[in-house]
């Protein structure tokens, strides 16, 4: 950073003048952008601001109003602090009553210095604390450019930012919840613990201490966070950690394009059966029949879409777990997994129809996998693999919501989903996360403000459709304090909650923030 005016008078050279501050109170910790010798009564034409002016006192030669003038003239020019090289006392006196009009800082030499002496030591600091800057911010650019041609994730991304601060950093999305985050120490538990809540104060208050940098390729969709504690931050750490946070947030939208291309690019070349049928690359059933025979594929009388949902990675490979699963039960697919956690497959269906034989695939799948850790979303059937394969959308829009909303364990169809699965539907689209965000924001900012949360009362509230005698019976609340406090609801929504239209943008609101950025696929 660059230096003070207290680093300036500390100086030996300065030392040597026996400085002394006319004005004590104001404000040394200035940056000095350069300094500059200045005579002239009329200072204001030859400064921009930021610069610590030197002279020897002739423009006070005339008086108490010539010094006040010149002064003044400082300060309108935005001057740093003024340095004058005064021997008679007659000229400190005049100074020092005209220091108390303005807010920099005015000092007094006692002694006479060479300024140039000055000068070319502050510029020779300048000079090289302005090459610092460009080479660190150098370094840190060639790092992250190494981390994106490595085509590394927005973990090592993030990992090196908070290497590079010293502290933590936080990749957090528009309802300030977390994606991913570092911690320098290791220990991440102070650090997010009611990270939402705390982010989104922090925001509402604009700290200073907490310093964010917006992460938005093709659309604003999170913000990179490092909270930086007023007690050990500097202006130059936070300077520098600015700089770190803008070079990975430029870092982690590269990664995004990049990866959104070659994930485009992909799905366009493979060759596999379940992927060309779905984008619609085989439209006649006997070539999509003679390549499915060549798999190993038994067809059914009819064919069945189904997309898998793992939590978490099975650990070899969802593919192979439900092949597995398949072959043990005596069933037949085709299937292609572009995730380790979701699996899309085109099920054969013989005899005994549509419920027995996804009643063996679940049976064949809890052997290998716990129930708890995934679910089956089931699109309709098709009589040939052209067709069934139209239904694949569905399944994994099922699939998808029923993570979230459904019984583990067990296959779901769109009957079993509904409202949920619309959430998740339009929650793939930062805007609609925007929409939440902007209908529940009074409700948000309210509880991490620390007063009493609405939400999960306006959450169940919707959820048994408005009926607010039945609301009231199960929070045991008399009417009267539950009708105050829905009122309390609606004026801080601006909302009437007796208007269905209101109600149903509401619930898709919460739906979506409840869904998390984990749902976001």
């Amino acid at each position: 950073m660059a230096p003070t005016v207290a680093d300036v008078l500390a100086l030996p050279v300065v030392l040597a003048g026996r400085p002394e501050l006319l004005n004590p109170g104001a404000p040394l910790g200035r940056a000095v952008r350069w300094v500059h010798v200045v005579e002239a009564a009329d200072a204001a034409g030859l400064i921009r601001g930021g610069e610590l002016v030197l002279c020897a006192g002739l423009a006070f030669a005339d008086g108490s109003a010539a010094t006040h003038r010149y002064l003044d003239r400082l300060a309108e020019a935005g001057a740093a602090a003024l340095v004058a090289e005064l021997i008679d006392a007659a000229a400190v006196d005049r100074l020092a009553r005209a220091a108390t009009r303005v807010d920099f800082p005015v000092v007094a030499l006692r002694r006479v210095v060479r300024f140039v002496e000055i000068t070319e030591v502050v510029h020779r600091a300048l000079v090289s604390e302005r090459f610092d800057r460009v080479e660190f911010a150098e370094r840190v650019h060639r790092r992250f450019t190494t981390l994106n041609l490595d085509r590394a994730g927005p973990g090592d991304i993030i990992a090196l930012a908070a290497e590079l601060v010293g502290g933590p950093v936080v990749l957090e999305d528009l309802a300030h919840r977390v994606l991913a985050f570092a911690v320098a120490d290791g220990h991440a538990g102070e650090v997010l613990a009611d990270w939402p809540a705390r982010s989104r104060l922090a925001a509402l208050e604009k700290s200073p201490d907490w310093l964010r940098v917006a992460v938005d390729a093709a659309g604003p969709w999170g913000r990179l966070v490092a909270p930086v504690p007023a007690a050990t931050a500097t202006a130059a750490a936070a300077a520098t950690a600015l700089t770190v946070l803008e070079r990975a947030g430029q870092a982690l939208e590269l990664h995004h394009l990049i990866e959104r291309d070659r994930h485009e690019v992909s799905r366009q070349s493979r060759s596999t059966l379940v992927d060309d049928l779905r984008a619609g690359r085989i439209t006649a059933e006997t070539d999509a029949m003679a390549r499915a025979s060549a798999l190993g594929f038994r067809p059914g009388r009819k064919q069945l879409p189904v997309v898998v949902a793992v939590s978490g990675d099975p650990g070899r490979g969802t593919a192979d777990v439900l092949t597995r699963a398949a072959t043990a039960r005596g069933l037949s697919l085709v299937a292609s997994s572009s995730r380790p956690d979701r699996l899309v497959a085109l099920l054969a269906v013989g005899q005994e129809g549509e419920e027995r034989t996804l009643y063996r695939l679940c049976a064949g799948l809890a052997e290998e996998l716990p129930a708890s850790r995934w679910v089956i979303g089931v699109g309709p059937a098709g009589a040939d693999l052209v067709t069934a394969a139209a239904g694949l959308p569905e399944a994994e829009h099922v699939a998808e919501a029923a993570v979230g909303g459904g019984v583990a364990g067990r296959h779901h169809r769109a009957r079993d989903v509904r409202l949920p699965g619309l959430a998740l539907l339009l929650g793939a689209e930062p805007r609609v996360h925007a929409f939440a965000e902007a209908q529940l924001r009074p409700l948000l900012d309210r509880e991490a403000r620390g007063e009493r949360p609405l939400l999960p009362l306006l959450r169940r509230f919707l959820q048994l459709g408005g009926n607010k005698a039945e609301l009231a019976r199960e929070l045991s609340l008399s009417r009267a304090t539950l009708y105050k406090r829905l009122a309390t609801v609606e004026r801080l929504l601006e909302a009437d909650l007796d208007d269905g239209e209101t109600r149903a943008a509401l619930h898709l609101a919460v739906l979506t923030h409840d869904l998390g950025p984990a749902r976001r696929t």
